[in-house]
């Protein structure tokens, strides 16, 4: 068969691209770190990458619902705390107060030092995560605790909705904790209604030593269940610090799978365009002695 110069040059065009188009792929490659830019290249490992990229995902929301659940968990663990704290003082003051010797002057501050913590009591109960009423079930859009004064008719205006969060394989946990926990409206031993029990019994001019130890059992009754709340509380959040371990070992892993599986090895990469660029430079030399030179200058 005769070859003609114009074979040849074709040839040598075809193979030119090649080698420049290698160089490219190479260079791209170098440059961004990833060893493929479209999966016809390499489909077994496109499928690899996309799985990957599918499952950091999945954890990345995973890892956001675990962030909000955390932040619930912590602010109803802080705001459990204060409301301890409020009964404790609360129970201080009664302790006090069931003392029959004690003078009506001293008795009476007694009782306007429960008023104010009952009321410090309520701000708690109503306390929030961001703007969110956190012992309000679902129904985070108002205070889900009130009291009459006058009566000490507690009422509770939330639901028992939970809120749960997927945050991990096969995990799910819930953030909040809705305000029936803290007991029937109508319970005595209810926190806003023995407190205000409490103030009322210091008010009364006889009998109130009395009054206020027929309350200390249903004081104490009160602080055990809140006490026991925040063990409940405190058991979400060391099981919240597991899952952020799991999701930074889970997310090592993947991000391993995925460089190995669309990662560059640059020392290998960095070699193979030194010669590829090598051989692209040997291709114009050759075509410069079997093409007319304006073809291989045009080329350059």
């Amino acid at each position: 068969m005769r070859v003609t110069n114009q074979m040849m040059s074709t040839a040598l065009l075809g193979n030119l691209n090649n080698l420049r188009a290698r160089n490219a792929s190479l260079t791209e490659q170098i440059s961004s770190g990833n060893r493929i830019t479209l999966a016809s290249e390499d489909p077994g490992a496109a499928n690899d990458v996309m799985r990957a990229q599918n499952r950091l995902q999945v954890l990345t929301q995973w890892g956001t619902d675990l962030g909000d659940t955390k932040d619930w968990v912590r602010s109803s663990e802080s705001a459990l705390s204060g409301i301890t704290d409020l009964l404790n003082k609360a129970k201080e003051i009664a302790m006090v107060g069931a003392n029959g010797t004690l003078e009506e002057s001293v008795r009476q501050p007694l009782a306007a030092q429960m008023d104010a913590v009952m009321t410090d009591l309520l701000t708690a109960l109503n306390g929030k995560q961001g703007d969110a009423a956190m012992f309000a079930g679902f129904k985070t859009g108002a205070d889900p605790f009130a009291i009459d004064q006058t009566t000490g008719t507690v009422t509770y205006n939330g639901d028992t909705g939970a809120m749960k969060r997927d945050v991990g394989p096969g995990v799910t946990l819930t953030a909040n904790l809705d305000g029936s926990r803290f007991g029937a409206v109508t319970d005595p031993a209810h926190p806003l209604k023995v407190v205000w029990q409490l103030a009322q019994d210091l008010k009364l001019t006889s009998g109130s030593a009395d009054a206020v130890r027929g309350n200390l059992d249903n004081m104490s009754k009160a602080l055990s269940n809140v006490i026991n709340l925040r063990s409940e509380i405190g058991a979400r959040d060391q099981r919240i610090a597991q899952l952020d371990t799991l999701h930074a070992d889970m997310s090592v892993q993947l991000q391993d799978a995925l460089q190995q599986a669309q990662g560059v090895d640059m020392q290998k990469a960095i070699m193979e365009l030194g010669n590829a660029d090598t051989t692209y430079r040997a291709a114009l030399q050759v075509g410069a002695r079997i093409v007319p030179p304006t073809l291989v200058d045009f080329l350059k």
